[in-house]
């Protein structure tokens, strides 16, 4: 076996294949364990489908954890910088060409490293209600509490603070 075979047979797990279509497990693991899968169709008029059939999709939202988390707008969101890939019937899918196959298979990895490296940070009340119990006790001390301020800097960026009241800035 020549070995550029060899490496690629290592790198990419090809585990069906017929005429006009292939499936391949991709070198990518999610965090529940599922590697990251990749069917290919040729269409009769010659363009190429590439999908997951939804299984990157499932795999991701296995692997976040969070029960109200919306993973297929987090996968829109990663998705929206190629135009090429789009999320159809919530499956990964890109409709190619043989000439731009390779680069849209690189995109098509882009977004699947992004779906495996993604944490999702923890939504929580408790900041909210800490922030509520602050303000109370803020407007007592200061007589004109204004919430949300923003203070442009030398540089001309702007910075957000929680309170401020004339030249006092409170962050949490």
């Amino acid at each position: 076996m020549k070995l550029s075979n060899l490496i690629v047979d290592s790198f990419i797990q090809k585990f069906s294949e017929q005429e006009n279509f292939c499936a391949f497990s991709l070198p990518f693991v999610f965090k529940n364990g599922s590697p990251a899968i990749l069917n290919a169709f040729r269409h009769p008029n010659g363009a190429i489908e590439l999908t997951d059939n939804g299984l990157n999709i499932q795999a991701f939202a296995d692997s976040i954890g969070f029960s109200n988390f919306d993973v297929i707008e987090k996968a829109r969101e990663f998705t929206s910088s190629y135009s090429n890939i789009h999320i159809l019937d919530q499956a990964l899918t890109v409709i190619t060409n043989e000439n731009e196959l390779t680069f849209d298979l690189l995109d098509y990895n882009d977004v699947i490293k992004m779906m495996i490296e993604f944490e999702p940070k923890p939504k929580s009340d408790h900041a909210t209600k800490i922030l509520d119990q602050l303000r109370i006790i803020l407007e007592k001390r200061f007589s004109n509490l204004e919430m949300s301020p923003e203070v442009q800097g030398r540089s001309g960026g702007k910075y957000k603070f929680n309170f401020g009241s004339n030249n006092h800035l409170i962050d949490f």
